[in-house]
C-alpha cells in the first residue's frame, strides 16, 4: 500500500475510534488514561530504548478489552489507544539500541559519509542472505529488490528533511512503562534511525498504552500529591500547567 493511502486509512480508523471512545470511557473510566489518546508528544529518539519481544504477548493473559495485532502480538495502535493496562507486559522487553544496528551503520555511511549503498556492509550482508534463499529487509528476495528498498529509504530521508516526519505516514507508536520509560510498539524504525542521524531531538509519537503505575504517577502529579521531579517528561507536558 502506498504511504499516502496508508495514512488516509489510518486517519479514517482513528476517526472511527474517536467516535466510540467517549462512550467506552463513560462506561469504564478506570480502563482509560486522562490524556488524549491520539495526541502527539515529542520524544528524544534515543530515549526509545526498549521494544517488545516479537509475539511474546501471546503468553500473557490480558483482559478481554485489550486489543492486540494478530500478526505481531503487540498492542493495536487504534483499538488499544488510550488504555491503562496493569501487569508485567512492560517487563517483556529487550534493549533497543538503534546505533548498534547494521542498518543504522549503513544509513550513517550513506547520509553522513556519502557512501554508495552497494559498498555498505549492510547491503553486502543482505545480498549474501538473499543468495542463500532468505527474504530480507521487508521482503527483498534479490539484489534488485534491495536496491529498490535503498531508493525508497533515500526518498524517505529526503521527505523527512523537506516535509517533516508525519508527512504521508502513520504515526510512530510507543507504550509507556511503570517508570515512564518508552517502549517501541509498532513499525517505523527507518524514520527513527534517520531522525537520529539527522540530529532531530524531538521525534513525534503516539502513546498507545500506559502502564497502571505510570498513570498513577500522572494522576499524582496532576493532583499535586508528589514531588514534581518528572515535569520534563514528554508525557507530562499536557498537565504541567495544573501543577502551578
Amino acid at each position: 500500500m502506498k504511504p499516502w493511502k496508508e495514512k488516509k486509512k489510518w486517519k479514517r480508523r482513528i476517526l472511527q475510534r474517536k467516535f466510540f471512545l467517549p462512550f467506552e470511557k463513560f462506561r469504564f473510566p478506570q480502563r482509560f488514561t486522562d490524556a488524549k489518546p491520539f495526541k502527539v508528544i515529542y520524544v528524544d529518539p534515543l530515549k526509545i530504548n526498549k521494544k517488545h519481544k516479537q509475539k511474546v504477548f501471546k503468553d500473557i493473559d490480558f483482559p478481554e478489552w485489550v486489543s492486540l495485532v494478530p500478526k505481531t502480538g503487540k498492542f493495536c495502535p487504534i483499538r488499544s489507544a488510550g488504555l491503562v493496562v496493569p501487569g508485567e507486559w512492560s517487563q517483556v522487553v529487550v534493549d533497543y539500541n538503534p546505533k548498534k544496528m547494521l542498518l543504522y551503520q549503513a544509513l550513517e555511511e550513506r547520509y553522513v559519509n556519502g557512501v554508495e549503498w552497494e559498498k555498505t556492509q549492510f547491503f553486502k550482508t543482505m545480498s549474501e542472505m538473499v543468495r542463500r534463499g532468505k527474504r530480507v529487509w521487508n521482503g527483498c528476495t534479490n539484489d534488485n529488490d534491495i536496491l529498490i528498498r535503498c531508493a525508497r529509504t533515500d526518498h524517505l530521508k529526503e521527505s523527512i528533511e523537506k516535509n517533516g516526519i508525519f508527512h504521508k505516514m502513520p504515526p510512530f507508536t510507543v507504550n509507556i512503562g511503570p517508570q515512564g520509560e518508552f517502549i517501541k510498539n509498532g513499525e517505523g524504525r527507518h524514520r527513527l534511525l534517520i531522525c537520529i542521524i539527522l540530529g532531530i531531538k524531538k521525534f513525534p509519537v503516539h502513546v498507545v498504552v500506559r502502564h497502571t503505575k505510570w498513570q498513577n504517577t500522572r494522576d499524582a502529579i496532576r493532583e499535586r500529591r508528589m514531588p514534581h521531579n518528572l515535569l520534563n517528561h514528554p508525557d507530562i507536558q499536557d498537565i504541567v500547567h495544573l501543577t502551578k
